[in-house]
């Protein structure tokens, strides 16, 4: 099994993207599928502080409005990377997964939500900001969503494989938080 390291989300952000470069970055929100060939993409396993499992995308689905679950948190199978994207000029980053090419999405301000993938179009609903919580391990974050002000969470506080990611009021329940890790080898080129 590859060494995780876990990295500050505020410091993984902002070198990921010095990283990428400013070429890269023209592209990181279009919504081709695939990237542009050897464009360097750095990716990330998301795993939730309650159920020590990862965000994936159920059965490697490329459907648009596929429901986002928890998973096996050290399967780094490609539906379970998620990269971070920065658009221009925007306080927030998208999540999108490497498998379907498609954006963490909430469509609704509603408590209880769904947090879906969708093609990437750089709009409000796709843009997330990290938040600590006092009290909170530091290595995990809020990701809370700039559309509806709502947090993401595992519904229920399940912790099985499988339950359902949605959106959620504040809360300081460990199913809200998060931590982004960067195995080895998920740094490629594209």
């Amino acid at each position: 099994m590859p060494r995780k390291r876990t990295l500050a989300v505020a410091a993984l952000i902002g070198t990921t993207f010095l990283a990428a470069g400013t070429a890269a970055m023209a592209d990181v929100w279009a919504p081709e599928s695939p990237p542009f060939h050897g464009t360097k993409r750095f990716y990330h396993i998301i795993e939730n502080l309650h159920s020590g499992l990862g965000l994936g995308v159920p059965g490697a689905s490329t459907d648009n409005g596929t429901q986002i679950i928890q998973w096996n948190g050290v399967n780094v199978a490609m539906n379970n990377q998620w990269e971070i994207v920065r658009p221009a000029a925007s306080p927030g980053f998208m999540l999108r997964n490497r498998w379907s090419r498609q954006c963490l999405t909430v469509h609704s301000k509603t408590v209880g939500a769904p947090v879906v993938q969708e093609p990437c179009q750089n709009s409000i609903n796709q843009q997330w900001v990290t938040e600590k919580v006092n009290g909170i391990d530091p290595h995990f974050v809020a990701f809370k969503n700039l559309h509806s002000g709502l947090d993401m969470v595992v519904d229920n506080a399940s912790t099985a494989l499988g339950a359902k990611v949605i959106q959620w009021s504040r809360t300081t329940a460990p199913n809200a938080f998060f931590n982004i890790t960067a195995p080895v080898g998920l740094q490629v080129t594209d």
